[in-house]
């Protein structure tokens, strides 16, 4: 695990967002002030513990609400998700905050600012340029935006993965098929297989010149399988009409 920087949290993303936050009068100085109190704490003791998986792990743990006597072990929930306390009272606060100027000066042209302002951090994290990003609420979201924002000719066919996210499996497409009726929607069944080669060709067998898409999540959304594809878009390509 990399350590931290103690000495400048200031030069950490999450903290450039809550200080441009509070530079363009979206959060008060109180509430700023707390945050940097409690981020610089949860930093330190992380760094603390790095060489200790198992305290580590422990001490993530106890920043969030779990009930520890439960008798349930929290994993993934999706959009569900909690966050963690100190993240959720900044949160509180920020809403608190807000509440006292419902202008729309106050909540329009500053918040559109740090939101751009946070897609640099993120793509600075990522080393990509700014404008290959979309914030969205999750990944359903800019699966819908992709897939209605495709023009299909009759004749024209899409090959999904059965193990697709549903925004970008049978149910999405069938969604699609009420605006372009011509279109062939071919469901990719991969039976269990697991051999990477076998899994190409099963793709392979449904790709014909008409074919207009191939469209696949890298992990299923039913039983967590990964996929790691021995193909690129060189592949297919060849196969897929202009």
């Amino acid at each position: 695990m990399d350590q931290l920087d103690l000495k400048a949290p200031e030069n950490r993303p999450m903290f450039q967002v809550a200080r441009l936050y509070r530079a363009h009068g979206l959060i008060s100085r109180e509430t700023f002030l707390s945050f940097e109190k409690t981020f610089v704490e949860i930093v330190t003791t992380i760094n603390s513990l790095s060489n200790d998986d198992e305290k580590f792990w422990d001490y993530v743990r106890s920043l969030f609400a779990f009930d520890d006597y439960a008798d349930c072990v929290p994993i993934n929930a999706a959009n569900l998700s909690v966050t963690i306390d100190a993240v959720q009272h900044c949160m509180n606060a920020m809403a608190l905050d807000w509440n006292l100027d419902i202008s729309f000066q106050k909540r329009v042209k500053p918040f559109v600012y740090t939101i751009q302002a946070a897609r640099t951090l993120i793509a600075s994290q990522l080393k990509v340029e700014p404008d290959l990003l979309a914030l969205c609420r999750n990944g359903s979201d800019p699966n819908a935006v992709i897939n209605n924002g495709l023009d299909f000719n009759p004749g024209d066919k899409v090959v999904v993965w059965s193990e697709n996210h549903p925004t970008n499996g049978e149910a999405g497409w069938k969604i699609r098929q009420n605006r372009f009726p011509n279109l062939t929607l071919v469901v990719c069944d991969l039976e269990g297989e697991k051999d990477d080669d076998k899994i190409v060709e099963k793709f392979l067998s449904h790709v014909h010149p008409n074919t207009r898409l191939v469209t696949f999540s890298e992990v299923s959304s039913n039983v967590f399988f990964l996929i790691f594809f021995c193909f690129t878009g060189d592949t297919l390509r060849p196969y897929l009409s202009n």
